[in-house]
């Protein structure tokens, strides 16, 4: 079962994957909030550029580079951009995709979501989303 976020005190969503870092889903219920209250409100669905630059730009500040740092629960924000973007003009998938290989990985990760992990009994949790970003970090250079 999804954890709930609680985007306003009348409104209160599930969330795209498990959250069990409460710093995690601070962050996430802020990027949900602004995407849907804030400057960029009713926008709707983010490009998939969105994360892309911002991971990068992460990436190359060395954001992530050293857990105890206190930046990867920050990767709820931007998880919760583009899901509050989504709930204020939903469409056929999470994101805009205009980068080949980010669809590529988008269908072949929503195939894995959807499909194999339950069978695997794996839930797609904040962690995972964190180790994920964490190893693609430390990959980043090469």
């Amino acid at each position: 079962m999804a954890t709930s976020i609680s985007v306003t005190s009348k409104l209160t969503v599930p969330a795209l994957l498990e959250v069990n870092d409460a710093e995690f889903k601070r962050w996430y219920e802020l990027g949900v909030w602004w995407a849907m209250y804030g400057d960029g409100q009713g926008s709707g669905v983010y490009d998939d550029c969105y994360l892309i630059i911002n991971l990068t730009n992460h990436i190359k500040a060395g954001w992530y580079d050293h857990p105890p740092n206190g930046w990867l629960p920050m990767l709820g924000f931007e998880l919760g951009m583009v899901h509050g973007g989504y709930l204020t003009l939903p469409s056929d998938s999470l994101v805009v995709l205009t980068d080949t290989d980010f669809a590529k990985g988008y269908e072949v990760g929503r195939d894995y979501c959807f499909n194999e992990a339950p069978l695997e009994g794996r839930i797609f949790s904040d962690t995972l989303f964190c180790q994920s970003v964490q190893e693609w970090a430390k990959g980043y250079a090469e």
